[in-house]
């Protein structure tokens, strides 16, 4: 045996991945090309996340509502810097950066296509730029995962990564990469796990289901056939054309909604409109919706869906969809990676970025409810008039206080 047929030998012997190797690189001359020289070859996590890109969240109109709507509160939700002890901190170098992290975006898109990447594909790989010269990066970049191959140490995909191969930019060390990515209990890869994953035959189904319903829409055509009631009288062509004429004028239109349409001569009408069965396949649809809803954690009715009742109004369900979706994907998936990798760890700026949940609307307390639970409290002695009024004027107590301390001064 050859040394290229050992080396061979050797790499399939000691191969651990548990998925089809993808990315073995043969040199011209048909031998393996090693990088690095450690006699073995690195290879990738073959998830499909063309799939899920291009037929989950692509073809399929609920999962991209979804994912778009949580995205888009995401990338829109008012942030802050704070500190460890949770106090706002100011600082200008970060936001003028983060207010266009790249010439291409700003910081609203670039959230937005981060999210979007990760509630997809269970992934998503930011990576910085720097300038020539310059210590501190000057750009953030969110990949887009399929375009991306992930070289390990020691060619497998339980090692650590090396290096991020961009298809359209190259190869980027991984010190410059963030990736943040769903926790992975399927495979011991340094992928994240998809929610497309688990969740394909939802999105095929009713993808099928859209198609299907398109094509009966397609071909429905007349809704029914008005015929002589007797095979004995049969019509000419120009006895139909007249009958037809006539039928429209009488029976068409809303100014003839309601009317009982009398013939003078014997006539019978047979429907062919859709069957039963294809009224049931089109109103699968609502639960393909549903599920959908229940793979990324979100209630339906905020999707057009009012037969779902989960929530007694749309306050209490887009509450919840901050609670449950909005406010983790964010501030414990997003921020607190970007916070830790970017922030503190680029820019050395020791401070975190997080949703300022006192000014998204949908989260405050009702104030017709808030009043009414504070005034219980003063009637049962439990606070004071006083606190009543810190708690629903905190506001005026602090100007108040301002106007005081000039006073004094």
């Amino acid at each position: 045996m050859g040394v290229v047929d050992k080396i061979k030998s050797w790499l399939g012997a000691t191969q651990k991945s548990t998925t089809p190797l993808r990315a073995l690189e043969i040199g011209a001359n048909g031998s393996p090309a090693f990088w690095p020289l450690n006699f073995s070859a690195y290879t990738y996590d073959d998830r499909n996340y063309e799939e899920f890109v291009a037929n989950g969240y692509g073809r399929n109109p609920y999962v991209f509502m979804v994912v778009d709507k949580v995205a888009s509160l995401v990338a829109n939700s008012p942030l802050i810097l704070c500190d460890d002890e949770g106090e706002v901190v100011e600082n200008d170098e970060f936001w003028q950066l983060f207010k266009n992290p790249n010439i291409a975006e700003s910081s609203a898109e670039f959230i937005y296509r981060v999210v979007s990447s990760y509630m997809v594909t269970g992934n998503a790989i930011i990576y910085e730029t720097t300038a020539i010269g310059f210590n501190q990066p000057n750009s953030l970049q969110c990949a887009i995962i399929q375009d991306v191959e992930i070289r390990t140490d020691d060619g497998s995909l339980q090692g650590a990564p090396i290096s991020y191969d961009i298809n359209y930019v190259g190869n980027i060390p991984a010190d410059r990469v963030l990736h943040i990515k769903r926790p992975n209990i399927l495979y011991n890869s340094v992928w994240g796990l998809s929610s497309l994953h688990s969740g394909q035959k939802i999105y095929a189904a009713s993808n099928n289901t859209f198609t299907a319903g398109a094509s009966i829409h397609n071909n429905r055509g007349a809704s029914g056939i008005v015929s002589s009631a007797s095979a004995d009288l049969p019509m000419q062509p120009r006895e139909r054309d007249e009958v037809q004429r006539q039928f429209q004028i009488n029976t068409a239109g809303a100014h003839n909604t309601g009317i009982n349409y009398v013939s003078s001569v014997p006539m019978q009408y047979t429907a062919i409109g859709m069957n039963a069965t294809d009224l049931r396949l089109l109103e699968h649809n609502i639960q393909s919706l549903r599920d959908i809803c229940s793979l990324f954690g979100v209630d339906s009715s905020l999707f057009n869906d009012p037969a779902n009742k989960t929530y007694n109004n749309r306050k209490e369900a887009q509450t919840a969809l901050y609670t449950d979706v909005v406010i983790p994907i964010a501030n414990d998936v997003v921020y607190a990676q970007l916070s830790d990798w970017f922030i503190q760890g680029k820019l050395n700026i020791d401070a975190y970025l997080k949703v300022d949940e006192t000014n998204i609307e949908a989260l405050q307390e009702d104030r017709n409810e808030k009043h009414k639970r504070v005034n219980a409290d003063v009637s049962a002695g439990i606070i004071t008039a006083q606190e009543a009024r810190e708690i629903l004027y905190p506001n005026l107590e602090n100007s108040i206080e301002d106007d005081n301390e000039d006073t004094r001064v």
